[in-house]
């Protein structure tokens, strides 16, 4: 079954600021499927599996009729997905990420 799930991060200026989206516990699998940025100038997405960093991309660069990205990454027990944005300018800003993930 398909599920949608969306946080909201808050990104400090100068910085990168990611937060848990969705993680595999004892009993459950996860699939991710597609995640969808606002889409934002100057902003960098950022999307962790554990620690490694497998999504790096400018949101403005998808344009504005399809922003959804795949994914396609099982989680196994103990994984987590994290996702957020890096603001390399002075100003800040709040944006949403939204998952779609298959639970079984």
């Amino acid at each position: 079954m398909l599920r949608y799930k969306y946080i909201t991060v808050v990104v400090a200026a100068n910085g990168e600021t990611v937060a848990e989206i969705l993680a595999s516990t004892e009993g459950t699998r996860r699939k991710c499927r597609r995640l969808l940025f606002e889409q934002t100038a100057n902003y960098v997405a950022r999307v962790y599996l554990d620690q490694d960093r497998i999504v790096d991309f400018e949101p403005a660069d998808l344009g504005t009729t399809n922003r959804w990205i795949e994914i396609d990454a099982e989680l196994v027990v103990g994984q987590s997905l994290k996702a957020g944005y890096f603001d390399a300018t002075a100003g800040g800003f709040t944006a949403k990420v939204t998952v779609e993930y298959e639970e079984q």
